[in-house]
């Protein structure tokens, strides 16, 4: 028999005019049901990642990676109301970076048919730097129906021999909206979701 299981949080949407969020979060701790990995949380600083790099040590190459997505096993998804004519992903973040080695950081906007997309990507090839406290607004025009999303953040840095720097990376909230002139879960809709949960 097939089993699927869904952890549905945040399926009762608040509309309010033509809007809803679908989801919000000020990561004052993980999410529940996220997976996390070396990313830190806490009610003044949400989700953080501090990493100082001295230089010197040992010559080894390793990979320094802070992860932490929705995707998990089950995976958290939030369904999006049926009507939606947009999709408005809101991120309050600050980042600090300086490194002689490469860096890769990103926030990823997941969909339950295993696409995605990035809401925030920033990339920094040896002695570089990267200071922003800019906010991220990311809008997705008319999604499909139905649709379900969840949320990636990733940080990767490979450190070699006197590799010098540091990064703090900050993420204080993130909140999804939708807008649309009609913004409902229809009984059908409320169907499927149930069938999704319980079918065995």
């Amino acid at each position: 028999m097939k089993s699927v299981h869904l952890l549905l949080l945040a399926v009762s949407v608040f509309a309010c005019g033509e809007s809803a969020v679908v989801y919000e979060t000020d990561f004052a701790v993980v999410p529940p049901g996220w997976y996390n990995d070396n990313w830190s949380t806490s009610s003044s600083q949400g989700a953080y990642i501090h990493q100082n790099m001295p230089g010197g040590g040992s010559p080894q190459i390793y990979t320094f990676l802070a992860h932490m997505y929705s995707n998990t096993t089950p995976p958290v998804w939030y369904f999006v109301p049926d009507g939606t004519d947009s999709l408005v992903i809101d991120v309050e973040h600050s980042i600090d970076v300086f490194t002689t080695s490469n860096c890769n950081f990103f926030i990823k906007l997941l969909y339950s048919d295993d696409t995605e997309e990035y809401i925030f990507h920033q990339q920094i090839s040896g002695n570089g730097g990267y200071i922003s406290t800019e906010p991220i607004h990311h809008v997705v025009v008319g999604p499909p129906e139905g649709v379900w999303i969840g949320f990636a953040l990733y940080a990767y840095n490979t450190i070699y021999y006197a590799t010098m720097g540091h990064i703090y990376w900050y993420v204080t909230s993130l909140n999804a909206t939708t807008y649309g002139n009609s913004l409902n879960l229809e009984p059908s809709t409320w169907a499927s979701i149930k069938s999704a949960l319980w079918e065995y």
